[in-house]
């Protein structure tokens, strides 16, 4: 049986609500302020929680924060209510991550309707990261020891036969040291956002909206793939050409993707041919271009991605680039924007995605 907090000061509506909820089965607590809410959550950590924003003592956004200080609380799905429909309360309780707002007065079924939704995600959340941690611990050992294993046995190498190895010999096995270790670098990086992007989808809130924004600069792109490049020997073959603008995602991510395709690119084109990373404001989305030379992905790639919403990781670890690209799925999805990859009629092979401007707001 679900457990529900209700936190609301006024008495009919918590007593309405309550008997509507135990109806439909469900074992309901009820607070009558912010402080009492508190302790019932943290004492009985609820499946879910509905609370009043204007309330006495502790108002429900007050509430909300503490609730979200709290590593045992703050994964809780959470439903403001309020009799004031005003833009700045939406807002407010959005920007602080609530799931979701109900306007007074509200109707049973709109009541129900958001309960059923909220914990049906968290139930779906649950499942993912099960399965997330079943796949990751039977893969990541192998992931991660290719990569090491090259890094040990150069070293052992060079601690063997230092003194009968040449300069030039000493040069490549420590290159290939340092590449095999940003190889496992990014591997573990993969991980890392793959689960990090769960977490945000639990909530359909994103983590801090001042850092969920990024200005994109030219050189600041290119600074962050000089690396990529130079584990290519491909320095000459990059061109990157982005008009300046300010999307709706973590920065971090952004350069994640970019990094993720232009190595793709790189990875599968002829060395030589240009890779070209373009970018460019198309109506509410910032579209960025990665555009490479090489025989292209197969046909209905995207769709075969799409089958993976699900962390179909098995596949995503077995055919390589499988993971970044679902990965790339996944975090685009989260902000609300596209991907497409297909080849044009000069049979480059382009893969470009879509990320949402951020929307200044017009000053009265």
């Amino acid at each position: 049986m679900k457990t529900i907090l209700i936190v609301e000061d006024e008495k009919d509506v918590r007593i309405n609500l309550q008997d509507l909820l135990e109806t439909e089965s469900y074992n309901v607590l009820v607070a009558k302020d912010g402080n009492e809410g508190i302790k019932l959550a943290t004492n009985n950590l609820p499946d879910l929680i509905l609370s009043d924003i204007r309330m006495p003592k502790l108002n429900g956004f007050e509430f909300f924060k503490t609730l979200q200080k709290d590593p045992f609380t703050a994964s809780i799905p959470f439903i403001f209510l309020t009799a004031k429909v005003e833009m700045s309360d939406f807002r407010e309780g959005m920007a602080l991550g609530a799931d979701d707002y109900l306007a007074k007065p509200f109707k049973a079924e709109d009541v129900l309707r958001a309960i059923e939704v909220r914990l049906q995600k968290k139930e779906q959340l649950v499942e993912e990261l099960n399965k997330l941690k079943n796949d990751l611990l039977k893969k990541v050992p192998h992931e991660l020891r290719t990569p090491l294993v090259s890094i040990l046995g150069c070293s052992e190498l060079i601690e063997d036969d230092m003194d009968l190895l040449s300069k030039e010999e000493l040069r490549s096995l420590i290159n290939k040291i340092k590449l095999s270790g940003r190889r496992l670098h990014r591997r573990i990086e993969k991980f890392l956002i793959y689960s990090e992007i769960i977490s945000i989808q639990d909530k359909d809130k994103l983590f801090d909206s001042t850092l969920n924004e990024i200005q994109i600069d030219n050189d600041r792109i290119e600074r962050l793939i000089t690396t990529t490049i130079g584990d290519f020997n491909r320095e000459n073959d990059l061109r990157v050409a982005l008009e300046e603008a300010t999307l709706k995602i973590h920065g971090r991510y952004y350069e994640f993707i970019v990094n993720e395709l232009v190595e793709n690119a790189l990875k599968y084109s002829p060395y030589g041919s240009k890779v070209t990373v373009a970018g460019a404001v198309d109506r509410d989305y910032y579209n960025t271009k990665v555009i490479d030379e090489g025989p292209g992905m197969v046909s209905g790639t995207v769709a075969r991605i799409d089958l993976f919403r699900q962390f179909g990781i098995e596949k995503d670890f077995d055919e390589g680039n499988g993971l970044g690209l679902a990965l790339i799925q996944k975090i685009i999805m989260t902000y609300g924007g596209y991907l497409r990859i297909n080849n044009d009629e000069h049979k480059k092979n382009i893969v470009e995605f879509g990320i949402p401007l951020i929307q200044q707001e017009v000053m009265q």
